[in-house]
């Protein structure tokens, strides 16, 4: 089945000409389920349109996901209910409690630690290194092989206690909302959900590409420079460097994948 890319500028219609074909075909086939995946701050937005849209507004038989709910709808098919993700207000309070326990191995961030918003701010950086996939290991590794200024290199170890104390304290209790599509990416396979749409026809697309043009594109109009894409590919994205497992960027069920083919 053929992957169908629309493209446009801003505001030429090409959410309502995808929106207007899912909707067509799901009227056609009442008894398939079509799934629209986009971003999570467009999930009711889109919902109200494809609604609108609908003769009779409604939509039975159309769900309109983001990949965060996407990824519980698969948790929930495959039976994972013991996944406890733990919410920004958790962490918060794990790490002040890690806070109070490693304090004595802290020398820059101590006296900052009971300062008002001094907890969110490290929360806000573990979950950036979490989102990145930096490890505490891998950040002890860069603190090792980096020259840096001492005051940064302490700073950098207080960041590296807190965030190992961190690790632990969750460790096999809870993940964090960071790591949903990374668990969602390891069982994927599993799903019988995933298993009918690729078994339809449906594509995964790596964002792999993109990631790097849109890179090479950015170094230009930023510096004027030509990044070497090639060397890029082959430095930081060479085979025994990437996961087993691509997050794809677009899903569509057999159905919804039918609509917006031409």
């Amino acid at each position: 089945m053929a992957l169908q890319f629309v493209l446009g500028s801003a505001g030429s219609g090409k959410s309502g000409y995808v929106f207007r074909k899912t909707v067509k075909e799901a009227q056609k086939n009442l008894k398939k389920n079509y799934y629209v995946v986009v971003p999570e701050q467009f999930t009711m937005q889109t919902q109200r349109e494809l609604v609108r849209l609908q003769e009779k507004n409604s939509i039975m038989n159309i769900d309109v996901v983001s990949f965060q709910r996407l990824a519980y709808r698969i948790f929930d098919e495959l039976g994972k209910t013991n996944m406890a993700v733990l919410e920004e207000t958790g962490k918060n309070l794990v790490l002040r409690k890690v806070a109070e326990e490693q304090m004595d191995d802290l020398c820059v961030m101590q006296g900052n630690m009971k300062k008002m918003g001094y907890i969110s701010e490290v929360k806000s950086l573990i979950s950036e290194l979490t989102q990145y996939n930096i490890d505490p290991d891998t950040l002890e590794t860069f603190i090792e092989e980096q020259n840096m200024p001492l005051a940064f290199s302490y700073k950098l170890q207080d960041i590296l206690t807190m965030y190992r104390g961190f690790r632990s304290a969750i460790s096999g209790m809870y993940i964090t909302a960071e790591e949903v599509l990374e668990a969602f990416c390891d069982m994927a396979e599993e799903s019988k959900l995933l298993q009918d749409a690729e078994a339809a026809g449906c594509k995964t697309v790596g964002g792999l590409g993109m990631l790097i043009y849109q890179g090479a594109a950015a170094a230009k109009l930023y510096t004027g420079l030509d990044m070497p894409v090639e060397e890029v590919k082959e430095k930081f994205f060479k085979k025994s460097a990437l996961p087993k497992k691509e997050v794809p960027i677009a899903f569509l069920s057999a159905s919804a994948a039918k609509a917006a083919a031409s």
